[in-house]
């Protein structure tokens, strides 16, 4: 290791960080997001626990693969945290899926920008006071379930469970209060 370190010394430059990543520290999450692969396929019916990495592909996937419902229930909705979804959620409209946010209100008017927005997608919003669940219900069988926040999450390290189950969704469901089958 020692000779490696003194080749390095003699032989090398000085790298400038701000070249390599010139993200500032908050963003570094949003930046390893947006290098993941956009070729992630995930096969139907898998089921398992993701981290903040790996769920953002796995969570595309099922967002371009949602024919009936979308269900995102994230107390804190951030510009950044939210754009990141705006195509996948706009694409979805137009297949005539039915697209529902449940969230806290807005703290300050600047979140009531982001409210009118997804509502002009054609997203129903729906603000709740006091929640804190943090849960995606696709097609009313496929639950997402876990620490993240799908609307707002920057750099923390959070774990999701992906259940394929229509049971998980509508009992997770009833605890939220929202509709998890296109006739709900």
């Amino acid at each position: 290791m020692r000779q490696l370190v003194d080749h390095f010394e003699e032989h090398g430059h000085a790298l400038d960080i701000d070249e390599l990543l010139p993200l500032a520290e908050p963003e570094w999450g949003d930046g390893l997001h947006n290098h993941l692969p956009a070729t992630f396929t995930l096969p139907d019916g898998v089921a398992g626990a993701f981290n903040e990495e790996t769920f953002y592909p796995a969570f595309r996937s099922d967002l371009k693969s949602a024919q009936e419902s979308i269900i995102i229930v994230s107390p804190f909705a951030t510009r950044r945290g939210t754009r990141r979804w705006v195509d996948l959620l706009h694409e979805a409209r137009v297949r005539n899926v039915r697209v529902c946010v449940i969230t806290l209100p807005p703290p300050d008017p600047r979140g009531d920008r982001l409210v009118v927005e997804l509502r002009n997608l054609g997203a129903t919003v729906d603000m709740r006071a006091q929640m804190h669940e943090k849960i995606a219900i696709l097609d009313g069988h496929i639950l997402w379930h876990g620490s993240l926040n799908i609307l707002s999450h920057r750099y923390t390290h959070e774990s999701m469970l992906r259940i394929d189950s229509p049971t998980a969704c509508q009992q997770i469901g009833r605890f939220v209060n929202v509709p998890t089958n296109k006739h709900g």
